[in-house]
């Protein structure tokens, strides 16, 4: 019932001209404990949920020109670079200044909003079919590079934090 469902959401956004993974993350809520309930979280949607974002990887993985992808990397860097800059400082701003977040947990949403979600990214550019394109390349390079440089600020924070530091 659940595959169903997320797929006849996913094949209609795409009839709408929408990005699938939007349709089938909006039925994933919809069938959810949330809404309407039929879908319990438990360690069996947790395993399939795990199982898929594994699939889609090593799918994408194989499916990668490495030597495309590499040599869009020079571009994606800066691109990652120059849209967490703005976002993190933005959050940052807004969490400790406006909503009277103490310092460390404002440094954590710093990194942690402009996370991206390479499953998501994956999912558009082959949904609207530009994975293999230049812009594809271009966007997967700066969505690893964005989760590698924030993942790294996000443990080097934790570890400040576990050390006292910020207590």
């Amino acid at each position: 019932f659940l595959m169903l469902v997320i797929w006849l959401s996913g094949r209609l956004f795409r009839s709408l001209k929408l990005p699938p993974v939007l349709g089938e993350i909006l039925a994933g809520v919809l069938v959810g404990p949330a809404v309407l309930g039929i879908v319990q979280d438990n360690d069996i949607i947790r395993i399939l949920a795990e199982l898929g974002v594994f699939f889609l990887m090593l799918h994408t993985g194989i499916d990668t020109n490495s030597k495309e992808f590499f040599r869009h990397a020079k571009l994606a860097l800066p691109v990652a670079v120059f849209t967490i800059i703005p976002l993190a400082t933005a959050s940052f701003f807004l969490v400790h200044s406006f909503l009277g977040f103490e310092l460390l947990p404002s440094l954590f949403m710093a990194f942690v909003v402009p996370l991206n979600s390479i499953p998501v990214i994956i999912s558009l550019l082959k949904g609207y079919d530009i994975n293999k394109t230049r812009i594809g390349h271009t966007a997967l390079g700066a969505t690893v590079a964005n989760e590698l440089i924030l993942f790294v600020g996000i443990s080097g924070l934790i570890a400040v934090a576990q050390m006292g530091e910020f207590s």
